[in-house]
């Protein structure tokens, strides 16, 4: 091995395009080039959000045309603190100290009105962690939403968010209304769980013959373990390889993979 097959950092290197992550990346990439608005993906805790995140700013982030912005932790005080971080991202300027909530929001609708209209950009705004967004943020995003022209909006928003989001948008009809995309990314089967570790290991081998380092009962094993969330499935496949190399054994069984 040449690099850790199951390393927990969400490398682009080491993203397995299963058929479910392909589903979402496909219906998220045509919203945000149609330019449609508001795009939620929702899914329980290691379904691979972060990873997605990840791969849609890589896929943007050659293109020109495009302005990719991402906020990471969601969990502001108070209005203005929000406001003035969007700001921040979008024009690497903070506004005046003297300027209200108002006043900012227009200066992030003619800053939004300029690059989508006069410069024909795509400015994207993605929020992982999105079960921690205050309401107070969810009606400024609403509010953005009403930016647009006689054909798109001039703001692109994706939400990435466990699912106690879910509760969060019944509460609020009308930020639950302006939703263009709102996929639920569900675990993985069988058969992508397996290929996903056979593709990891792929990734990570020298030169030299292939690696099957996992028996099919062994498959069968991390499957049953990890119900096919890929966060679970990496840490039982690391602790596995380890296991393997302390025992001092050539691959993974099914035992070997009970034990852990």
């Amino acid at each position: 091995l040449n690099k850790e097959p199951f390393s927990n950092s969400p490398d682009p290197e080491f993203f397995y395009h299963s058929r479910e992550h392909v589903d979402c990346l496909q219906k998220l990439e045509l919203s945000l080039l149609l330019r449609r608005g508001l795009n939620v993906i929702i899914g329980e805790v290691g379904t691979g959000k972060t990873t997605l995140c990840r791969q849609i700013i890589r896929r943007f982030s050659k293109r020109e045309e495009v302005d990719t912005h991402l906020i990471l932790d969601p969990h502001f005080v108070d209005a203005n603190e929000f406001l003035i971080t969007v700001v921040s991202m979008f024009t690497g300027k903070k506004p005046l100290k003297s300027s209200n909530n108002w006043q900012v929001k227009e200066y992030i609708k003619k800053y939004l009105y300029r690059s989508g209209v006069d410069q024909n950009k795509t400015t994207i705004l993605i929020i992982d962690e999105g079960q921690k967004i205050p309401i107070f943020c969810l009606e400024i995003l609403r509010e953005f939403l009403n930016y647009e022209t006689n054909e798109f909006k001039l703001l692109q928003i994706v939400i990435f968010a466990q699912m106690e989001f879910r509760k969060t948008v019944q509460k609020l009809p009308n930020f639950a209304d302006r939703i263009n995309l709102y996929h639920y990314l569900k675990p993985l089967n069988f058969r992508d769980t397996c290929k996903m570790i056979k593709f990891r290991l792929e990734q990570s081998r020298g030169s030299g013959k292939r690696l099957e380092l996992f028996s099919l009962p062994a498959l069968a094993a991390v499957y049953h373990a990890s119900g096919g969330y890929p966060r679970k499935i990496i840490n039982l496949c690391h602790q596995t390889i380890l296991t393997m190399i302390i025992q001092n054994k050539k691959s993974v069984g099914y035992f070997l993979v009970r034990s852990c």
